[in-house]
Parts: structure tokens; sequence; C-alpha cells
């Protein structure tokens, strides 16, 4: 899929996986990853047709543009993707899909947000529904544990996590605030949402918790809404390829890009945290 130069999505590395019976340290990449990885992400969209439901129990309605984003998200051959945009724009549903897909395919995750009181809203309101009615029309049990922090199925694991830091312990006596992040699992793709309200090295244990991943690629998605300059807008700077959202209009039939903080009516200039004026 050809990117377009602007900022929506971007993805820094995406050099294609070797999938042929590859060996990462003892284990072996199962069957099902390598189809995953040859299909890219178009195998991804056609199960969303078929299986995906919103968190109200609502049949996905894909657009062409949301189709194009679904099928970059869900292409496992790209190692990073960073996904931003207004509230409401369906970032966070995107890669929610995305999670119970993987799951569905056997394929294990860690979902992680900045604070404990997010995770306790989001699971619960927004991936357990969208789950439940994936796998009811999926005809796909889930089998094993359905806990906040842990989803279980087809022999994967969903893990939830959060990365906001330890603040009880005693700084004077030698003590090191310890986020929860650090916790000892295993997964083959990594999802950081919320990104920009991190604090500074809260997410760093993140990624060597796909060190072992059954996936070459070794996947992450990170996804959240622009800061004031310092959070996943700095990461999309960073990046090569970007993917920007367009709409066409119904009465002359041109296509313009919308920006990601939300369709603005006037240029406005925003001051970042370093004091530095960006013009949007």
């Amino acid at each position: 899929m050809q990117s377009r130069r602007n900022s929506f999505i971007g993805d820094r590395r995406s050099t294609a996986a070797k999938v042929a019976s590859k060996r990462l340290g003892k284990r072996t990449v199962k069957p099902t990853v390598e189809e995953l990885l040859s299909y890219g992400g178009k195998d991804f969209v056609e199960n969303v047709e078929k299986y995906g439901y919103n968190d109200r129990q609502s049949r996905i309605r894909l657009t062409p543009w949301y189709r194009e984003l679904l099928e970059l998200v869900g292409n496992l051959n790209v190692h990073e993707v960073y996904v931003t945009g207004c509230a409401q724009a369906g970032k966070t549903a995107a890669c929610t899909l995305l999670s119970i897909y993987l799951l569905a395919k056997g394929v294990s995750f860690l979902w992680a947000y900045a604070q404990l009181s997010s995770l306790m809203n989001a699971v619960p309101l927004q991936f357990r529904p969208m789950v439940d009615q994936w796998l009811r029309a999926a005809k796909v049990r889930a089998i094993g544990s359905q806990k906040l922090t842990l989803y279980q199925v087809a022999g994967a694991n969903g893990i939830f996590t959060y990365v906001s830091t330890n603040k009880s312990l005693n700084m004077k006596e030698g003590g090191a605030a310890a986020g929860t992040a650090s916790v000892s699992v295993t997964a083959d793709v990594l999802f950081r949402e919320e990104r920009s309200q991190y604090s500074m090295g809260a997410g760093d244990p993140l990624s060597r918790r796909i060190d072992a991943s059954l996936v070459p690629t070794k996947p992450t998605r990170d996804l959240g809404t622009p800061g004031s300059g310092g959070g996943i807008e700095a990461e999309i700077a960073k990046c090569k390829n970007y993917f920007y959202a367009h709409f066409q209009c119904a009465k002359c039939g041109e296509i313009s890009p919308l920006d990601p903080k939300g369709c603005l009516l006037k240029p406005v200039t925003l001051i970042d945290t370093i004091g530095k004026e960006q013009s949007s």
C-alpha cells in the first residue's frame, strides 16, 4: 500500500520478514504466524468484515480510508506503527480489533495503558464487548482465564498492564520506582495506548516483553491523541512513511486530507512544552 507523506500513521521500519521455517532461539514460528505475514493486512480486514463489532455491539463500518488504516495496522510485516488523531476517530477500535484477531489466530499480545484507571475502564467497557461478539460470530470458544488483566483464547494470551510507576517507595532509603511494565511476561505483539500520557521512561521495559516473540518482526502498535509536542507526535516525526486519512467532497468530488487534530476551519498556532510554535 502506498503511504501518503502526511501524519496520521507512520511506520518506522517496514522490512518484510523472512517467514520460511525460521527459528528464533529454541522457538519455531508457527504456520499460523507464517500465514499472517504472507497475507499482510488483507486477511485481518476480511475478518473484520465478517466478525468485527464495536463496543456497542454494532457492525464495524469500513469506509475506504478506514479499510486502508486497518490493512496497515494489521500488517505484521511492519515493525512499528504509530496511530494518532482526534478523539472518536477509530484508532483505539482499529488496534482493539487487531488484538482480538491475533488472539483468535493463536498469537499473544501485551496491551499497556498509562494508568490503572484507564485499564479498569477500557478492558470491561471496550475490549470485552468487542472480543465476546467477535468470538461468538466466529464460533470460537474462549478457553482459559477471562480476567481483567488476562484473556486467553486458543492457547494465546491477551495481557493488559499499565506503566505508571509506584510512588509509595521510600526514595530516601534507596528504593527505586518500579512500573508494572517490568513484570515478567512474554508476548508476540505489543500495544502501547495513551503514549502522550506516559511519564518519562515509564514504558521503557515494555519492548523487552516481546524479545521472544514468535513473530520475527516483533510488531509494536502505538496509539494516542496528540499532546503538546512531546507525546506520540514526537515519535511520528521520526517516521519515514505516512498514511493520512482523506475525505471526498460530495458536491465537487475533490479529495482533501483530514487534520489529525480534527477538521480545523482556520489555521491556529500552538505552543508546545518547550515553547516552540507549531502551526496547524
